[in-house]
């Protein structure tokens, strides 16, 4: 008889093929590519910069010519750009253009020549790199930035430039926000899908007495991002919501109008 635990991971591998962490078949990338964490983008009045690493150079401890790839996708999981940056730097920053007016995502993959990758062998082709860099915010002209790594995903691209993860949904489950809110703050949730599948989401705001007073819920596209805006009715308020992903976080983005301050945090 087969356990009703693996019969679930058995079907969840049928109905998703392309997205698989830990499961009975994989598909990982071809031996030398790189995956990464899914990071947000702000468009208008919030700057965004990135910062990633090279990650044989930072082994080695010796400048290495690699080249950064950054793939900006948008909220509906199309892929808007790839921007390559050829640098030999231990880490590199990269700081989007202040005109882009819509939130978008994106993700940072690296690869290296043919001839560093026979200078290393076949250790440097069979090493999968799995980024996880961080991306700064700054709200207008304050000068303050608020810095957060990236989240879930090991996303990468098929040979087709397509989106691909090894991410994939699980049983549904409830996620708890580890912070609780405050009604003279003004909060932005946003929640990616890492997977190949639509994602449902569902957020229950709660008081301190456990009096549900806010419900939302959205079906997130694959690799597409939605954001959350809690109302934050009461003082010491909290939220959780339902998902299916192993890690279910979200970016949260706690704006502070009144001294024009953002702060940026996992949830």
């Amino acid at each position: 008889m087969i356990r009703h635990s693996y019969l679930n991971r058995l079907l969840d591998q049928l109905r998703n093929p392309r997205s698989s962490d830990t499961s009975f078949i994989h598909h990982y990338p071809k031996f030398g590519n790189s995956l990464s964490d899914i990071f947000v983008g702000r468009g208008r009045h919030i700057s965004t910069c990135f910062y990633g690493e090279n990650p044989l150079a930072l082994v080695l401890k010796e400048p290495i010519e690699v080249s950064h790839s950054i793939v900006m996708f948008d909220f509906n999981g199309q892929v808007l750009d790839c921007t390559r940056i050829e640098s030999s730097e231990f880490t590199f920053q990269h700081c989007f253009e202040s005109n882009i007016d819509e939130d978008f995502s994106f993700i940072h993959l690296t690869s290296y020549s043919r001839e560093i990758e026979r200078l290393f062998g076949d250790d440097l082709k069979r090493i999968t790199r799995c980024h996880r860099g961080y991306t700064s915010y700054q709200l207008g002209h304050s000068g303050v930035e608020s810095v957060v790594h990236g989240n879930y995903g090991c996303v990468y691209l098929d040979r087709r430039g397509r989106l691909v993860s090894l991410a994939r949904q699980r049983s549904r489950h409830r996620y708890v926000l580890q912070e609780v809110l405050s009604p003279r703050f003004r909060y932005e949730f946003i929640f990616s899908n890492p997977t190949a599948r639509s994602l449902d989401i569902e957020v229950l705001g709660f008081t301190d007495r456990l009096k549900t007073f806010e419900v939302s819920s959205a079906t997130l596209p694959p690799f597409g991002s939605w954001i959350f805006r809690p109302s934050v009715q009461f003082a010491d308020s909290f939220y959780s919501w339902c998902t299916r992903l192993p890690i279910g976080r979200c970016v949260v983005f706690e704006f502070d109008d009144e001294h024009a301050a953002c702060n940026v945090f996992h949830s």
